[in-house]
């Protein structure tokens, strides 16, 4: 292999000097008709359902055109590659009962049950307070007071498990009652492998404890009040549908204070699409300020105007002088959109090798098909050359169901530090784009089949190889540059 990767360095240099990237429904009921995703099915976000589908969203049926034939020939199922809720999450404190205003220590106990690695993973946590009795079902779920990131990203290797310990810091304000830390396992911080971020029903792993303050009431938003387009929002449940032609999307819900005491506060809201983990998605941010007397509540509303993405989550939250928050999360579809998304991306096996093969999952995010899409698709290993060396590669051009499909590409070489990349388009225009690297020395030095001393011949013999050729080059143009000097007699008589 050493020997391969010398001629293969060698012609490049040559060559360049003669020119020159555990589903837990705790909520999970039917609500206004509609469900939660049943488990199993994955991170689809929304169902994909016919637009003439009469649904209890409030949108009058609609008359569907004849469907189009779709082919998705090249393309497989997902969930032969992938398996929502595979890295379960314990959670697990030295505490069962936490004091306002002091921190509460816990440890993620995350576990990989894929046949290969995961990797560039990342834990999250929300804090929910119940405002009812822990178990009971509810439409709306507890209602969050804090969401965060723990510890740095992870690399698991299969069937292994690794330990992340952080803190809460309880705010001095807490609300005195029953609370829950729930567990959400994301890699690229957009593929959801454990607990759904964007759901408060979803979660991947939770621990209950209580908080204990003197302090009585907070001052939060009322789930119970939240709107989109004037209609009831509920939070554990599918995401409305947005009337065919819908410009302006209005949401809305109540802020109250149920302190003695009153509160001048804040409240932000955040648009995004899809979801709210990453900034590039932010597409507006709005602040506005009320003053609530004891006891008093106020009707706050938003209004989305975006009309280019298939999924908005609309994200509003306010924090007191005392460090307690309050945040929702309301999520709404445009039916008139549909957009493609890439699911998970990442290599069936590890190493690289023969029998496994790249692959990326994909689907559309709205209520039909995805049209004019191309999905490519390329692995490649580290190579000591500028570029690397393709070991998979393909692409698919065509449309997207709602279905999450996969594209796969087999391993054509070995490699035990690779990388796996997407590139999704719609309509010639990038869409997403996401690299996911299998390092060898991240995942374990028992897992690199060549010690990283063993590469030191193999880099002096390259670096020689260069010293030769620009040798060569040089006493080349030297005797050029000499023979030029000669002069040149001059023609007999």
């Amino acid at each position: 292999m050493h020997r391969t990767l010398i001629r293969s360095c060698a012609s490049l240099v040559l060559a360049l000097g003669i020119a020159g990237s555990l589903v837990s429904p705790l909520y999970a009921q039917t609500a206004a008709g509609d469900s939660a995703p049943p488990p199993g099915l994955g991170d689809i976000g929304t169902p994909w359902v016919p637009p003439a589908d009469a649904s209890a969203d409030g949108q009058a049926p609609v008359q569907a055109a004849a469907p189009a034939k779709r082919s998705y020939e090249g393309l497989t199922s997902c969930f032969d590659y992938y398996r929502f809720g595979s890295t379960p999450v314990t959670l697990s404190a030295g505490l069962s009962s936490a004091v306002a205003g002091a921190p509460l220590g816990f440890t993620a106990s995350i576990r990989n049950d894929n046949p290969y690695p995961v990797t560039d993973a990342s834990l999250y946590v929300k804090v929910m307070r119940y405002g009812h009795a822990p178990g009971e079902k509810n439409v709306n779920g507890p209602d969050v007071v804090d969401f965060f990131p723990v510890g740095d990203s992870l690399s698991i290797r299969p069937g292994a498990q690794a330990d992340v310990s952080g803190i809460w810091n309880v705010p001095a304000d807490a609300e005195a009652g029953e609370y829950m830390m729930a567990a959400y396992i994301v890699s690229s911080d957009r593929f959801n492998l454990a607990g759904l971020t964007f759901t408060d029903d979803v979660i991947g792993g939770a621990y209950n404890f209580s908080v204990v303050n003197d302090a009585e009431g907070a001052v939060r938003f009322d789930k119970a009040t939240a709107t989109v387009l004037g209609r009831p929002f509920y939070f554990a449940a599918f995401p409305p549908r947005v009337p065919l032609g819908t410009a302006d999307v209005p949401v809305g819900i109540d802020v109250v204070n149920t302190t003695g005491r009153t509160a001048a506060q804040e409240i932000t809201w955040t648009l995004y699409r899809w979801d709210g983990l990453r900034a590039e998605q932010v597409i507006d941010r709005k602040t506005e300020s009320v003053v609530l007397a004891p006891g008093e509540r106020a009707h706050l509303s938003y209004v989305a105007s975006d009309t280019e993405h298939s999924v908005y989550y609309v994200l509003g939250s306010l924090t007191t002088e005392g460090g307690a928050s309050s945040i929702v999360g309301i999520r709404f579809v445009r039916g008139d959109v549909n957009e493609p998304r890439l699911n998970f991306v990442g290599a069936s096996a590890y190493p690289a090798g023969e029998g496994a093969s790249a692959f990326a999952c994909v689907h559309s995010t709205g209520t039909a098909p995805a049209d004019g899409g191309r999905l490519e698709l390329v692995a490649t290993r580290s190579s000591f050359c500028v570029l690397g060396s393709v070991i998979a590669k393909n692409t698919f051009e065509g449309s997207f169901s709602g279905e999450i499909m996969a594209l796969t590409a087999p391993f054509t070489k070995a490699a035990d530090s690779f990388s796996v990349t997407a590139k999704l388009f719609q309509g010639g225009a990038l869409v997403d784009e996401v690299t996911v690297s299998y390092s060898c020395e991240d995942l374990g030095a028992d897992s690199c089949p060549h010690p990283l001393v063993s590469t030191v011949p193999l880099i002096a013999g390259i670096a020689a190889l260069i010293v030769i050729i620009a040798a060569a080059a040089f006493i080349i143009i030297r005797r050029r540059a000499a023979a030029a000097a000669r002069p040149v007699p001059p023609p007999s008589a």
